[in-house]
């Protein structure tokens, strides 16, 4: 992981003919927003499995983000538990059930893309604020 850039920021192009009706491969335009909406979860969720490897995630990160989204809290610590012990990289798609399991998956789905979207950012803050005791020697 050293010298790897950690970025929270995803861009996506739908790649629609420009003759497709609203349907494109049999899949509506609310089906392919929901099919972005999920791989964009399912890519943060990546993202928040190296975070949390890397312990980026701190106590006091994962105070403020459970202390906002106190309905799923408690959970949300397990998963990020889980996270800083695997060593699998494909955790998040073999377990992607497990993860949901017990939840409702929309109603959870809502809650969790708001919940490691802010994990993400007050880990990418963490890492901009000067590290306390260095120098720049330039």
């Amino acid at each position: 992981m050293e010298g790897a850039e950690l970025v929270n920021a995803l861009n996506f192009r739908c790649a629609l003919s420009p003759n497709s009706g609203p349907e494109y491969k049999n899949v509506s335009s609310a089906g392919r927003l929901e099919g972005l909406l999920q791989y964009t979860l399912r890519t943060k969720l990546h993202m928040l499995l190296l975070v949390s490897r890397a312990e980026l995630v701190s106590a006091v990160i994962l105070d403020q983000v459970t202390t906002r989204f106190p309905q799923i809290a408690r959970w949300y610590r397990s998963v990020i538990r889980m996270f800083r012990t695997t060593d699998d990289q494909y955790f998040v798609e073999s377990y992607e059930e497990e993860i949901y399991e017990g939840y409702s998956r929309y109603q959870t789905t809502a809650v969790l893309r708001d919940c490691v979207q802010l994990t993400l950012e007050l880990a990418s803050a963490q890492l901009r604020q000067p590290i306390s005791g260095w120098r720049d020697k330039t």
